[in-house]
């Protein structure tokens, strides 16, 4: 592709591989398999892409900074694709990454694929609209931002972090 259409400048990665379980039942294939995709994957698809990459923005997930029950090997697979975005922007001159650590989508996406929405509403998250994820998307390309970004839409609070006794709208 690339000889054909010339040098890519910007790469959009979001990959995943997802099977829930809890620490007890993971087995080294389940992890490897996890991790894969964000890390060794990335790596190859920088590679492949060469030093004409001026911009990446990876997919990751909030699950990454705030956890999730049955999630800690997605969750160390998200943490490590984000270190690998700010590492690979910080290698060179010129280079701007934006790692996004989405929540729940509503109408596409891993929740979506897992069944996980109705679960996770009952904790207190809300799913982002498809609409909505991909308005953020384009707003964030088109200008330019770069660095760590998690959006969300109403999570819950997490059981190590206070959020104050403020009612939220």
């Amino acid at each position: 592709v690339l000889a054909d259409i010339g040098p890519a400048t910007m790469l959009v990665y979001a990959p995943a591989v997802n099977e829930p379980r809890r620490l007890t039942d993971l087995d080294a294939d389940t992890v490897i398999r996890t991790l894969a995709p964000k890390t060794l994957g990335l790596q190859s698809a920088l590679k492949a892409l060469g030093p004409g990459l001026r911009r990446l923005v990876t997919f990751g997930s909030i699950i990454g900074r705030i956890g999730l029950e049955g999630e800690c090997h997605y969750a160390l697979a998200n943490a490590m694709q984000t270190a690998a975005s700010k590492a690979w922007s910080g290698a060179a001159p010129g280079r701007a990454a934006l790692a996004i650590e989405w929540s729940v989508w509503a109408g596409a996406g891993m929740g979506e694929r897992l069944g996980t929405i109705e679960r996770l509403s009952a904790q207190g998250v809300d799913a982002i609209s498809l609409d909505d994820a991909l308005s953020a998307l384009d707003r964030m390309i088109a200008t330019g931002v770069h660095g760590t970004l998690a959006i969300t839409s109403r999570f819950g609070p997490p059981p190590d972090l206070s959020l104050g006794t403020a009612e939220l709208p």
